[in-house]
């Protein structure tokens, strides 16, 4: 279907007039292929990263839209995997924002810093005890991507001071090459970082631009230590999650959302799709599970592929 048929299908759906801007869209319009290997890998771990579901996703994504958003950055593996012309990419996190922006201007620099601390376990707890306010940038950075590749299962958690406090984990792996570093910087600039809350990016999305969201999953009752830190997604968030991405998709933005399936009444109109995957039981890999995880998307998306 071509890009203008698809927006006639939109007017049709939604029964109002599109904008100006989503009439004009066509000759704004970065066309992408969602076909694999399109992109590369990121250089962080996560908990609650969709690596794995990325194939899924991706099935789910319009094969043309002007800009793409995401408002939950965390290690950015859906980005990388189809490595937009343009973008936008933020989170709450300030530091791990301000490692994409250095990684962005300067990889070398940083590869080269973090080429330079061993594996040791006293290295990491002598890294961790780094106040990074009082870093370089690069260094900042290569502590910031070291204590994330060590850490245990990827988890980034603040205590009440704002300290990094994760312990180190076992079998983690290597530190990103320099290689690797250079080339997910290279995507990275031609994105728009910025660190700030969720609402302000979703506002932010025009008619035919792409966001994927990905939120910290939260329910009632659900017990919060500082994981993503301490201002990260809450129970309290949701509504405003909903209202923002609903907004958005009557803007004519086509929203992909992954979320707890509970969400889905507060979403009439969204198509739910449903996926298995393996997930380690409390961060342990040998300690395996199969779950379903959801996925959302917006009724703009019915029937685009």
């Amino acid at each position: 279907m071509s890009l203008s048929a698809k927006h006639k299908s939109l007017k049709s759906k939604r029964g109002g007039h599109l904008s100006v801007e989503l009439r004009d869209l066509k000759r704004a319009t970065t066309k992408h292929s969602v076909q694999a290997g399109c992109g590369t890998g990121p250089v962080l771990r996560w908990a609650g990263s969709k690596r794995k579901l990325i194939p899924k996703i991706r099935e789910l994504f319009p094969t043309e839209f002007r800009s793409y958003i995401e408002p939950f950055a965390g290690s950015a593996c859906v980005f990388a995997s189809i490595a937009p012309a343009s973008a936008i990419l933020s989170d709450i996190n300030s530091e791990l924002i301000a490692t994409y922006k250095t990684l962005a201007a300067s990889p070398v620099e940083v590869a080269n810093r973090l080429s330079r601390l061993d594996m040791e376990d006293s290295t990491y707890y002598k890294i961790r005890s780094k106040d990074p306010d009082k870093l370089s940038a690069p260094t900042r950075a290569a502590r910031f991507i070291y204590l994330n590749r060590r850490c245990f299962n990827g988890v980034f958690r603040l205590n009440r001071r704002g300290q990094f406090n994760v312990p180190v984990g076992k079998r983690t792996g290597p530190m990103p090459s320099k290689q690797e570093l250079v080339a997910f910087g290279a995507m990275l600039k031609r994105a728009d970082i910025r660190a700030c809350d969720f609402e302000k990016t979703v506002e932010r999305a025009k008619a035919g631009d792409l966001l994927y969201a990905d939120p910290p999953y939260t329910s009632p009752g659900t017990r919060f230590r500082g994981e993503y830190g301490w201002d990260a997604f809450q129970m309290a968030d949701e509504t405003r999650l909903v209202s923002a991405i609903c907004r958005a998709a009557e803007r004519g933005v086509l929203v992909v959302l992954s979320y707890r399936g509970s969400i889905a009444k507060r979403l009439p109109g969204w198509r739910r799709h449903h996926v298995t995957v393996l997930r380690s039981v409390s961060g342990f890999s040998a300690k395996r599970r199969r779950v379903v995880e959801v996925l959302f998307t917006s009724p703009g998306l019915t029937g685009l592929k």
